[in-house]
């Protein structure tokens, strides 16, 4: 009787989360079949945030990491910092970003089945 009850118990928790993720449709970069691009490659992604940040007041040596997804229509959502450089630094880096996702649009990722999927993207921003 206890394996019964276990088998069904893994069955729910498997099932509800191949429901979760299908219904958020939100990868890793390693998991999609096609990732997102933007125009020109990351390298022109970075040269763009880095004309567009304005340095705080305090000048520091710092490391901010971004993290952000590119949604379906190829734009930036929930950029935010995951590792935080303090002093504004992480709010001048995704202001600069946000700026960038304004005037660009990413070619969005495709999932294995070729649909287009979000997918959640880290870049670092160094500061010298």
């Amino acid at each position: 009787m206890p394996m019964k009850l276990l088998t069904l118990l893994f069955c729910l928790f498997v099932g509800a989360n191949s429901f979760a993720q299908h219904t958020n449709n939100i990868y890793q970069e390693f998991e999609v079949a096609q990732n997102a691009e933007f125009p020109e490659g990351i390298e022109n992604f970075k040269k763009l945030i880095y004309q567009n940040i304005q340095y705080p007041a305090q000048k520091k040596k710092a490391i901010t990491v971004i993290s952000f997804l590119v949604n379906e229509q190829g734009k930036l959502e929930q950029v935010k910092a995951l590792k935080k450089a303090g002093d504004g630094y992480d709010e001048a880096a995704i202001k600069a970003i946000m700026t960038v996702n304004n005037k660009y649009t990413w070619k969005p990722a495709l999932n294995s089945n070729g649909q287009i999927v979000k997918v959640r993207k880290t870049i670092p921003i160094k500061f010298e």
